[in-house]
């Protein structure tokens, strides 16, 4: 099997395995590699599968500014998410009230 930059194959006891993305934290610019090496003291990488030392950071800031996380599509993503909280916090604030008007709701006492 052959193992491309970004993973490695690790040999244990023998038997051959499937091909597995460095770890966070490291990374192997190699191909057909039985490990993966860490990324330099004070430094990570923003995920599985780093390719470069180039990918280590140190700057969270930078990290994420280089990360697939800074993507449109994972922006478009959190945007869809954001709605869906919005839309269900509405909903839950209608059924609220819909229930203080009717007088079915559990009625809830507060301290001060």
């Amino acid at each position: 099997m052959t193992c491309f930059a970004g993973t490695f194959q690790p040999s244990t006891s023998g038997t051959a395995e499937l091909c597995t993305p460095c770890p966070v934290g490291t990374y192997q610019p190699h191909p057909h590699s039985d490990h993966c090496d860490q990324c330099p003291e004070g430094k990570t990488t923003p995920g599985d599968g780093a390719t470069s030392e180039d990918d280590c950071k140190s700057d969270y800031l930078e990290m994420i500014k280089s990360s697939k996380y800074s993507q449109p599509q994972f922006l478009f993503f959190l945007r869809g998410v954001a709605r869906a909280l919005i839309c269900i916090m509405h909903n839950a604030q209608s059924l609220v009230n819909k229930n203080e008007r009717e007088g079915t709701g559990a009625a809830v006492k507060v301290k001060s």
